[in-house]
């Protein structure tokens, strides 16, 4: 995907929270935690998120997926490693492929945006999963989540810009 024609895509994850079921700890070691206040996100260095609340004990359930996936024409590549510094993350891809994006904070969320994409052959980047607790609500309307007393959305946005 030529980088003058790519655009950027954003993902503005949305997150409040205080209450839901033990989650799975993270297999790897996490590399970047980002807080959001009442609670924290911590990815590790294979790229899967897990949302640390802020009571004591109470966690989201660790992702199932890693927070970036590349469909190819020779089928789904996940991340072999992801690193992070000064707020930005990258994901390193088998066959050479790359990701990176600038993770920016704000009251209670975060922006995820994509601001390098080297992967060639790829169809289609996939951003962010979250699993949500057993008894968790759906809201498909805003692509969230929601327990008795918590809400985590996922929402994206693309930008025309190039």
């Amino acid at each position: 995907m030529p980088s003058a024609t790519r655009s950027f895509l954003y993902l503005a994850t949305a997150m409040l929270a205080l209450f839901l079921d033990q989650g799975a700890p993270a297999q790897e070691p996490a590399i970047a935690t980002f807080d959001l206040g009442t609670a924290r996100l911590v990815i590790d260095a294979r790229g899967y998120a897990t949302l640390e609340l802020a009571e004591p004990g109470a966690s989201w359930p660790a992702a199932a997926q890693p927070l970036v996936r590349l469909d190819t024409e020779s089928g789904l590549l996940l991340p072999e490693s992801v690193t992070a510094d000064n707020g930005r993350l990258t994901a390193l891809f088998p066959g050479g492929a790359m990701c990176e994006m600038l993770v920016t904070p704000g009251a209670g969320f975060l922006v995820f945006e994509v601001t390098r994409l080297e992967a060639p052959g790829t169809t289609r980047l996939r951003l962010m999963s979250l699993t949500v607790p057993q008894d968790a609500e759906i809201m498909s309307t805003l692509n969230a989540a929601r327990t008795p007393t918590h809400i985590a959305a996922l929402s994206a946005r693309r930008s025309m810009s190039t």
